[in-house]
């Protein structure tokens, strides 16, 4: 008998190329503009950056339905989350309780984005941002077990890893178990 396949990590839908190419042009705008302050100030400048990349590509690109506007059910949830869910009966809030976590840590996309600034037109950072955006739904206790072992803006290994479930797999939070969440009704929006 053999495994079930892993789950492919949860990852924003385009919202066609017109707009996608806009969407990524702003951004562009944005960084651009800040760029020569991340020398300075580069903590600064990513809390600048990245209420930009949600409200401007994140969260419009999340696959429906969602949970309280955050939590798309079609990416893969963790057990744990899942259970989360189940045991309030699917009403939340749910801030202290769930994570959207980024496979790659937001804060490694983010330098990426300003190391490449420079370089970039809006189709290359589409491009870019659909390669290295994925996601899950865990709980914020398996959040904290990432913070704990260091790897809350650290992959697992030295360099990028072609495996997205790098940390959890690091950590113990193998990604067998991660599934959609099913039976939603009625998300709450």
């Amino acid at each position: 008998m053999t495994d079930p396949p892993e789950p492919a990590p949860g990852r924003p839908i385009s919202l066609g190329r017109e707009t996608d190419l806009a969407d990524a042009a702003t951004l562009l705008t944005v960084l651009l503009a800040v760029r020569e302050a991340s020398a300075r100030d580069r903590t600064g400048v990513r809390a600048v950056l990245r209420p930009a990349l949600w409200a401007v590509w994140e969260q419009p690109r999340l696959p429906r339905p969602l949970v309280s506007g955050r939590y798309p059910t079609p990416y893969p949830w963790s057990p744990r989350a899942r259970s989360v869910y189940r045991a309030r009966s699917g009403r939340g809030p749910w801030g202290k309780a769930l994570v959207l976590e980024h496979l790659v840590p937001i804060r490694l996309v983010l330098d990426d984005l300003l190391t490449a600034a420079d370089t970039l037109a809006p189709a290359s950072l589409v491009t870019m941002l659909e390669e290295c955006l994925c996601g899950a739904v865990v709980s914020r206790h398996e959040d904290e077990v990432l913070t704990q072992r260091g790897l809350r803006h650290h992959m697992a290994i030295v360099g990028r890893p072609t495996d997205p479930w790098a940390r959890y797999r690091w950590t113990g939070i193998g990604p067998d178990g991660f599934r959609p969440l099913t039976a939603v009704t009625s998300p709450d929006s």
